[in-house]
């Protein structure tokens, strides 16, 4: 052990580490709420326990706790940005210094301040240590719940009365888990089943009396939990985990930068190449059990996601996140010979320059920017002329939030469903506006962009996010301008210069790119079409496929673009994503052989800014 003095004593150093994790937790927090946030702060309004759990926990898969606080919180204090975040950044601050105290027990001074910088600056915990979510309040309490089971199974020289303050302590933490998030619950739950093995047989009593009390403190909460389990999983909207989860994961978790996790680890061999070994104890049992705390709520949420339904996201696993590097900087164990500081400074150096600077974390958007939209939309003011304004969102409130010019309507909100393409139809078709303006704040379908673009031709302005989500300006043009001589255009097909009619055949000769590596495409699509019949099934088809790459498909009907039998145009750009040697081929098919001439067909392949 380094030798004691001021500077490395517990009350220096849990001061210096709560301070240093809370202004990076406060730094920059009051940037645009994420969508689940607005959707904590929008069912904050609920005025009853009743009404709460109703309206504002049932419809969500996540327990009562943090709903209820943050209802009672804005109530007080209000519902800004900072003041609804400052608790969580608070907790996780809590977090970093209960992580920091565990560690320095059970590791060494060392460790310890390897995993509190690291709980503190990696993106991963510092991110979620923003956010009015339940990730940093669970972080706390799972790093509370982890100092008092040390307490309670290992502290030999305890008095019955502190192993009863203790015990009930434990008890009340995890009961405060289950409130706050089921996965903090399962990491509770893992915690207290391994402390089975360990707890000492005359505490047992002490321990089965955590468990029973824990269980009675959350019997209010039953019905709620039952009712969140017969859903399965939390919606279509997350996909099953990939069989590379733990891998991608454990990047995930530093900074997602493989080359991140490889310097350190390599830094961590040389420290003890050149390290002079200490005489102390062995800590195979304590590297066992961080690595098994870490690792088992990854296996149970793996096996539930395949068997059951989808729940296994990186974030639910912030709160078994300092397990992990607890049992890598246990590593990095105190040493005698002074120069070897530099090895782990270097480590910590690390981390927080790739966080800041590499990562770019306070300049980086993580989120969509309800601000800056509430702002364009804002701007959008042109007199004596009709503007359709039409929004895709979650909720017509979280934009609402930010846009206080409440005279400001929208003719539809969501575009998620076939019912609501076929609402978006009807309003593009009997709408007599020249300009359109368009908010797009959550995923939405090619189609119904190409809808909204084929309907007014011209892009005026385009505030776009790296989620694909913003605002977009459309003027209702007279004239269809050429997309086929762009500078950027790595392939085109033009018949602007006949025109093509499709009758008994099953589809045009259609445009074909192969990427030489992986790449992300704008295909420009743009042309006329004009049917003697009713158009019912052709569609514009986007297929493409390669060596060992499975074939992806999707076609947009023509009929979604009909306004009549002549003026039916199809105008717009779509995103795609290739893979190295994947072809991409776009055609027109016509299954039942319709009689629909092509005017003015132009289809070009760009290069996506």
């Amino acid at each position: 052990m380094l030798k004691q003095s001021t500077f490395i004593s517990n009350k220096f150093l849990i001061p210096l580490v709560f301070i240093f994790a809370l202004i990076l937790r406060l730094w920059n927090i009051e940037y645009s709420f994420s969508n689940d946030e607005l959707s904590a702060v929008m069912r904050a309004n609920y005025k009853t326990i009743a009404e709460i759990v109703s309206q504002g926990v049932l419809i969500d898969f996540h327990p009562a706790g943090i709903q209820v606080f943050i209802t009672y919180w804005v109530r007080f204090f209000g519902n800004s940005e900072f003041a609804v975040r400052f608790p969580f950044a608070i907790f996780g601050s809590i977090a970093s210094v209960f992580a920091f105290i565990t560690a320095r027990q059970k590791l060494g001074l060392t460790p310890a301040i390897l995993t509190a910088i690291g709980v503190s600056v990696l993106e991963f915990s510092l991110l979620h240590g923003q956010l009015a979510r339940p990730y940093s309040s669970g972080l706390m309490l799972i790093m509370i719940a982890y100092w008092l089971w040390n307490k309670v199974i290992f502290d030999a020289n305890m008095s019955r009365q502190k192993l009863t303050l203790y015990s009930i302590a434990l008890a009340i933490t995890f009961a405060a888990t289950a409130y706050n998030h089921y996965f903090s619950a399962l990491s509770s739950v893992i915690l207290a089943i391994c402390g089975l093995f360990f707890i000492p047989k005359k505490r047992l009593a002490y321990y089965f009396g955590i468990g029973i009390f824990s269980a009675i403190l959350f019997i209010p909460h039953i019905n709620i939990t039952l009712y969140h389990l017969s859903k399965g999983s939390i919606g279509s909207w997350l996909s099953p985990p990939k069989s590379d989860f733990l891998y991608t994961h454990i990047v995930h978790i530093f900074n997602d930068s493989l080359l991140l996790l490889l310097t350190i680890l390599l830094s961590i061999v040389l420290y003890n190449i050149f390290s002079q070994r200490n005489k102390t104890t062995n800590l195979f049992k304590t590297r066992f059990v961080l690595l098994f705390l870490f690792l088992m709520p990854i296996a149970i949420g793996y096996i539930y996601s395949i068997k059951i339904g989808p729940v296994l996201q990186d974030r639910i696993l912030l709160f078994n996140m300092p397990y992990l590097l607890m049992f890598i900087f246990s590593f990095v164990a105190d040493n005698k010979v002074k120069k070897l500081v530099i090895i782990p400074s270097i480590i910590a150096l690390l981390m927080i320059l790739h966080t800041i600077f590499i990562n770019k974390y306070y300049s980086t958007q993580h989120f969509i920017n309800f601000k800056t939209i509430a702002k364009e939309c804002s701007k959008t003011k042109i007199d004596n002329i009709d503007i359709l304004r039409i929004q895709n969102s979650n909720s017509k409130n979280y934009l609402q939030y930010y846009l206080k010019d409440t005279t400001i309507e929208f003719a539809t909100y969501l575009l998620n469903s076939e019912e609501n393409i076929e609402e978006l139809k009807i309003i593009l078709d009997t709408s007599n506006a020249e300009y359109c303006e368009f908010i797009n704040l959550r995923p939405i379908s090619n189609l119904s962009k190409l809808m909204i673009s084929s309907s007014f031709w011209e892009l005026e302005k385009d505030v776009v996010d790296i989620w694909q989500n913003g605002y977009s300006l459309y003027n209702k043009s007279n004239i269809l301008p050429s997309i086929t001589n762009s500078s950027n255009t790595l392939a085109n097909i033009d018949y602007s210069s006949d025109t093509l009619t499709l009758k008994n055949i099953e589809y045009s000769k259609g445009l074909v790119y192969i990427a030489d590596y992986e790449y992300t495409i704008s295909i420009n699509i743009q042309f006329q079409f004009i049917d003697s019949l009713a158009v019912n099934n052709a569609l514009l088809v986007i297929s493409s496929e390669g060596n060992n790459i499975e074939k992806r498909w999707s076609g947009y009907a023509l009929h979604y673009f009909k306004k009549n039998s002549t003026n039916n145009y199809l105008k717009g750009n779509i995103k795609y994503q290739l893979s190295k040697d994947e072809k991409v081929n776009i055609y027109i098919w016509n299954p039942d052989k319709e009689e629909i001439r092509l005017v003015n067909y132009q289809i070009a392949i760009n290069k996506y800014n």
